[in-house]
């Protein structure tokens, strides 16, 4: 039976005066031996470290650009997509949400993003009034995402009243556009 002892320097230094007559020369090619049997397994783990390196770094960079594609992806499609809302109502519309989902589909994919969804209103009325209406529009939206089973940690309603117009002009009335998330 082989007994393995840990060798620390204050053992060594105890073991010191019975290890004075024996010759070091004579054990020189004992561990010439294990050095030359060693040396090709820390050779070889070294290599593997060297690639586990290269491929933990090759896999960051990848994610990385992945991460800044999907981030990309989720700014173009959220500059586009709008949710639109009654006067001082509530009741979202339905062509907004799917908008609003494909969004937050993408985002599961995104790791570490935040979604600012924002709520607007239009002009009318008291500014308190609006800017308390516009966060629960954006909260909204937030809750109408999650009853669709989709994962909404990532987004935080903000309200900001009649601060930003919208800028859109069509066939519904500017203040129609003003009202949105």
């Amino acid at each position: 039976m082989t007994r393995l002892s840990v060798v620390t320097d204050s053992s060594l230094q105890a073991l010191q005066p019975e290890l004075e007559p024996i010759q070091s020369a004579a054990f020189a090619p004992v561990v010439q031996s294990v050095v030359e049997k060693v040396k090709p397994a820390v050779e070889v783990a070294s290599l593997q470290d060297t690639k586990e390196a290269t491929s933990f770094f090759a896999n960051a960079q990848a994610n990385l650009i992945a991460q800044e594609s999907c981030v990309s992806d989720l700014r173009a499609l959220s500059e586009r997509a709008r949710v639109y809302f009654p006067a001082g109502g509530l009741t979202l519309d339905e062509s907004g949400i799917a908008q609003a989902r494909l969004i937050a589909a993408l985002a599961q994919d995104c790791n570490g993003v935040q979604i600012l969804v924002e709520g607007h209103s239009d002009p009318s009325g008291d500014p308190a009034v609006n800017l308390r209406l516009s966060k629960q529009r954006a909260e909204q939206v937030i809750q109408r995402l999650g009853a669709t089973g989709l994962d909404t940690s990532a987004f935080v309603a903000e309200g900001l009243g009649s601060k930003q117009p919208s800028g859109v002009t069509g066939p519904q009335g500017d203040a129609y556009y003003d009202r949105r998330v």
